[in-house]
Parts: C-alpha cells; structure tokens; sequence
C-alpha cells in the first residue's frame, strides 16, 4: 500500500466495506527518520470514517457523547473521540507511511508539522445551503467539504510565506480527500422527522422509492463538489491525492435494521444488502471515476 502512494498518481479508491471536555490524545507514532515514497505530511478531509475530533470541539455532544467513553476507543485503552473501538483508517495509513496519528485542525494546541486533519463526522460534500435549498436538513455540523477546504487553504497561507512555498509543502504531502458525500445521501434517508416528541430514523429510510429518486438527483451535484475541491487543491501544487468512493450502504447495518423494523419488502441481493441502496452507491463512484477520469479531470493532473 505504501508503494503505491509513494507513485505520483491520483487514485480513486472504491471502498468494499462498508460542552464535554475533550478526552486526552491517542498514543502517538514517531515519524521515522526515513519517509515513505517521500512524504512527510497529510492532510485529511472527509466525516465520521475519519474525524480524530473535530466536531467534539464544534461543540456537538449530542451524536458523539457516547465516543467520549467505553466501548469507544476500547482496543486503544481509551476513547479518543473517534467513531470506533480504537483507531481509524486514517491512522492506519499514517502508521503505515510512518508518521504520527493526524490531530484535529480544531485542536488548536495540537502540532500540524506532519498534517492536518480537516474531517467532521456528520459532515457534507454540498454545502448545508446547498441541501436546504433540496430539502434536505443537516443536522450536525456547517462544516462541508467547502468549509474544510478553506480551513486549508487558511492553515496553508498562515504556515507559509509564498504559493511557492505552499506548492514545495504539498509536493511532500499526501492528500486524503475523503471518504466524503455518504453523508449528503444519508440526510435523504434519514430526515429528522419526529414522533412523539423523539427522533425517528426510519421513517425516511423505508420509503426507499421516494428517497432514492430523490438522493440519486443529488449525485451530479456532490460528485461534482468532490472534482472542484480536488481541482482547487491540484492547483494549489498537490502530487499526490486519494479520493475513496462511496460504501455500499445498502449493506449498513442501520439501513438493514430499518428495514427489518418496518417490515420492508425492498430487493435485497445475495449477501443480504438491499438492492436500491447499493445502486446510489454505484451511481456515485461510477459518476466519481468518470469525473477524475476524464480529460482534463483531476486523475489526468496528479
């Protein structure tokens, strides 16, 4: 894996699986004395597959209060805010190139010298306008992929003298654009709609037919935000970019229970998924693949 990152390539990679106190840091990898394929830093952007704490600081303890303690964080001795019993892919890769776990660019005491990690679980790749303007509530945080990719943009001007400078940084730099957009399809499925006074999460998710016709008109435009910011960073002197696909979330684990709880006769495929569900997943990384892929796309720049 750490071979094929040091290649200067933009690669899509289509994944097959799917006010508290901050809690204290997890442990930390030293970067070592010689670098993977030559990078020396990286710079995340993405949701809850790989926020290290950034929206614990936003200030949203609703979604994350349980991540704050066991079982969160179990297999590392400690929560660290993640969305996991202890790390996350984004750690795994740091460790693998040989640098240390990324902090949260809202961590402002945290050190940026080998990275920043942009990422805010329950975040969108369209803007929360954008989506209110389709219907569409975002119920967590403001924090797009538009506002990630300012941030950015603000730590790179604040951290360096020239576009020279910024373009010699990131040319030692790996950019993970990423996993970003399940989420834009997921408030479609999941609109908080109440019942007696609580939150019901099914009630979008078992109207499949309405939903899906509405999350798949939402795809031209999410794909399309995802090329713009790889392009805008691209131009920024980025040589190296991974931007991941969508899950198959036909196959997650709250959809399938939704769809149990409400007796749902929806098509489900041989493993069990349900059919439509993967087909908006298909629809992405397809629409994703030909975006970067084209002439004069983001795959052709890397």
């Amino acid at each position: 894996m750490a071979l094929a990152l040091a290649r200067r390539l933009l690669m899509v990679l289509l994944l097959a699986g799917t006010g508290v106190a901050a809690p204290p840091p997890p442990p930390q990898v030293s970067p070592s004395e010689a670098t993977v394929g030559g990078i020396t830093a990286i710079y995340n952007f993405g949701d809850s597959i790989s926020d290290t704490g950034n929206l614990l600081r936003e200030g949203d303890t609703g979604i994350l209060r349980y991540t704050t303690g066991l079982p969160y964080g179990v297999t590392v001795a400690r929560p660290t805010s993640r969305c996991s019993d202890g790390f996350l892919m984004i750690d795994f890769l740091a460790k693998d190139l040989g640098l240390p776990l990324l902090n949260p660019y809202l961590d402002r005491r945290a050190d940026f010298t080998h990275g920043v990690n942009f990422a805010v679980a329950g975040a969108t790749a369209l803007s929360t306008t954008a989506l209110a303007n389709r219907g569409i509530t975002v119920p967590h945080t403001n924090s797009s992929l538009g506002v990630q990719l300012r941030w950015f943009k603000k730590f790179m001007s604040s951290t360096t003298y020239s576009p020279r400078e910024i373009r010699k940084k990131l040319a030692s730099s790996l950019v993970m654009l990423g996993e970003i957009g399940g989420n834009d399809y997921n408030y479609v499925f999941l609109q908080p709609r109440r019942t007696n006074g609580r939150y019901d999460p099914i009630s979008n998710a078992t109207r499949s037919a309405e939903s899906l016709a509405h999350a798949l008109s939402l795809v031209p435009e999410v794909v399309q935000s995802i090329a713009d910011a790889a392009k805008e960073v691209l131009d920024m002197g980025a040589t190296r970019m991974v931007i991941p696909g969508n899950f198959p979330i036909g196959c997650l684990p709250s959809y399938l229970s939704a769809a149990t709880a409400s007796s749902s006769t929806s098509p489900r495929d041989g493993d069990g998924c349900l059919v439509s569900f993967n087909v908006l997943a298909r629809a992405h990384n397809e629409r994703l693949r030909r975006a970067i892929g084209e002439p004069g796309g983001s795959g052709t720049r890397a």
